[in-house]
């Protein structure tokens, strides 16, 4: 087993563990550069670990299984190109599988607003949901987030949209705005 493979299978569930062999096992995974350092998540009580960037060629779907074809979709939202990152986001966004929310999260940390666009316009209150879980599991990740939200606006966008215009602030707003519904009602 390779080191890039046991990244590939560490960044999903165990319960995953075939279909994630399965998937690596159809395609071409050679590169000339290494996946860079993970990120750790806590899903449903068992630790992830998520490549920051991978750098593979972006591999025809047409042979994988539906399940494959998510897997893929959602490590290539870890992609060094922006424009992938954003196609596989598209693929991923709407699934309504609690699987993909630490890979969308992971986006709104991001500088690419595109990419925040795309989180923003496809934002359900059942992904609000996912996402007040992951956070609540990973209070560190989403602090972390939340100030890189911040500091992109600050380096990039500061000059040309207002905070209050800014995506990945408006993200966060309701992301606080469904946790306080939330914690309402449960009061």
């Amino acid at each position: 087993m390779t080191v890039e493979r046991e990244i590939f299978i560490h960044a999903f569930p165990t319960s995953l563990t075939t279909e994630v062999n399965s998937l690596l096992d159809k395609l071409d995974w050679t590169t000339t550069y290494k996946s860079t350092e993970c990120f750790s998540i806590n899903l449903d009580s068992e630790i992830i670990n998520i490549p920051y960037r991978i750098y593979y060629d972006e591999p025809d779907q047409q042979k994988l299984t539906d399940t494959e074809t998510f897997l893929l979709n959602c490590i290539f939202t870890r992609h060094y190109n922006g424009h992938v990152r954003e196609k596989m986001l598209r693929r991923i966004v709407a699934s309504n599988n609690y699987l993909a929310t630490p890979f969308i999260v992971q986006l709104l940390g991001e500088y690419v607003i595109e990419i925040l666009i795309v989180i923003k316009n496809n934002l359900t209150l059942k992904q609000l949901d996912y996402f007040i879980k992951l956070k609540n599991d990973n209070p560190k990740f989403f602090e972390i987030t939340e100030k890189r939200v911040q500091s992109y606006w600050d380096c990039y966008y500061k000059w040309t949209i207002q905070k209050t215009d800014y995506v990945g602030f408006n993200i966060l707003k309701d992301l606080r705005e469904r946790t306080n519904e939330l914690n309402a009602k449960n009061i």
